[in-house]
C-alpha cells in the first residue's frame, strides 16, 4: 500500500483503493498521514505547504474563539430546538407555524370574522380528526392551547434572540460558558413559570 497526497483536492489516496488520482499527488509515508489524522482530531487544518505538502496547521487562538463562538451560537439553536420539542411537543417551525395559524383562524371565527374559507378550513380539520366536536368547542379548545403557545414561542424566541446578541459581546471563553448556562437556567425557569 502507497499513501498519497494532492493538495488541488487536500485529499489522501490509497493506491490500492484509487484507481485513478489527481496529477498532483505526492507519495506520503503512513506515519505522516498518521500524524496529520491525530492533529486534525485535535483541532488542526490539512492544507498544502507551498511545495504542495500536507502540514497540519493549527488555528490561532482569535480563530479558536471565533470557532467556539460559533459553536456557542449552534448550541443556543440546539436548546431552542429541544424545549421547543420538550415544552410545543415539537422543534419543527413550520409545525409551530401551522398550529399558530389555526389559533389565528379559531379567534377570527369566535370574533365572527372569519371567512368562509377559513371556517371551512376548521371545520375539515374536525372531519379529518373524525371528532364529534362542534366547532365552537373546536375553536375554543384552539385558542386554549394557541395562548400557551404563543407565549411559549414568545419566552423561547425572546430569550434566543437576547442570547444571540449578547454572544456577540462576549469576550472569552468562561463568558461563552456563563451564557449558554445562563440561556438554559433561564429558559427553563420562564417555561416552568408557563405550565
Amino acid at each position: 500500500m502507497s499513501l498519497f497526497y494532492s493538495a488541488t483536492t487536500n485529499g489522501f489516496y490509497d493506491n490500492q483503493i484509487h484507481q485513478t488520482m489527481p496529477d498532483d499527488v505526492i507519495a506520503i509515508s503512513t506515519e505522516t498521514h498518521r500524524e496529520l489524522l491525530s492533529a486534525q482530531a485535535q483541532g488542526a487544518r490539512i492544507e498544502a505547504d507551498k511545495a504542495g505538502l500536507p502540514q497540519a496547521t493549527f488555528p490561532s487562538a482569535n480563530e479558536s474563539f471565533t470557532l467556539a463562538k460559533q459553536a456557542a451560537h449552534g448550541r443556543l439553536t440546539e436548546i431552542t430546538h429541544a424545549q421547543r420539542q420538550k415544552f410545543i411537543g415539537t422543534g419543527d417551525a413550520l409545525e409551530v407555524t401551522s398550529r399558530l395559524n389555526k389559533y389565528r383562524l379559531a379567534q377570527a371565527y369566535q370574533a365572527g370574522t372569519a371567512t368562509p374559507e377559513e371556517k371551512r378550513a376548521l371545520e375539515m380539520e374536525i372531519e379529518a380528526r373524525a371528532s364529534k366536536e362542534d366547532l365552537a368547542s373546536f375553536c375554543k379548545e384552539l385558542i386554549q392551547q394557541g395562548a400557551q403557545l404563543t407565549q411559549a414561542v414568545g419566552v423561547i424566541d425572546g430569550l434566543k434572540h437576547q442570547h444571540l446578541q449578547a454572544l456577540e459581546a462576549v469576550k472569552s471563553q468562561d463568558q461563552l460558558d456563563a451564557l449558554i448556562n445562563g440561556f438554559e437556567q433561564q429558559l427553563n425557569a420562564a417555561l416552568i413559570r408557563l405550565q
